[in-house]
């Protein structure tokens, strides 16, 4: 069922879906959560979203006070999951830390953005100085405890 507003009767400006939930967000080494990429003992691991047509605000906070998995110390890409995929090109989305005491970026991170048709993040950082790189924030750069959230809002297909 569509809502309509006004006296607009045009399927075209309809809104066709709204959803609001939680959902489970997990940190991860290039999308790999389980042993062998990178696991946090989380203590605090809590996602909420809203979904109104193919627009998706993402509300994320994550504890945590240890840090295990082969690939938890290397330069892995540091991803988190968000509830349904990142659309494709242009519309992977942005986000705003609200809140971090355990990734580091070396002051020098740049922004944040969607897998294309994947429905992880990644973040970004841009190369100043000695023994730093260009890219996107490794498995390294994660604390083995701390706290960290997260505003994002981006595109889906779903």
């Amino acid at each position: 069922m569509a809502i309509l507003f006004g006296g607009d009767t045009a399927d075209a400006n309809a809104l066709h879906d709204y959803e609001e939930g939680t959902y489970t967000p997990y940190f991860g080494a290039s999308g790999n959560y389980s042993s062998s990429g990178m696991v946090l003992n989380y203590t605090t691991q809590y996602g909420a979203y809203v979904k109104i047509g193919h627009i998706v605000v993402v509300s994320i906070s994550l504890t945590w006070n240890s840090k295990s998995g082969s690939n938890s110390n290397n330069t892995n890409d540091l991803t988190l999951t968000v509830p349904f995929n990142c659309g494709n090109g242009n519309f992977m989305g942005g986000g705003t830390i609200g809140y971090n005491n355990a990734v580091d970026f070396n002051s020098d991170a740049r922004g944040i953005h969607g897998a294309s048709a994947s429905n992880i993040i990644y973040f970004d950082r841009v190369a100043q100085g000695s023994g730093k790189h260009s890219g996107y924030v490794m498995t390294q750069n994660i604390s083995s405890s701390g706290h960290f959230r997260l505003g994002y809002t981006y595109m889906t297909t779903a």
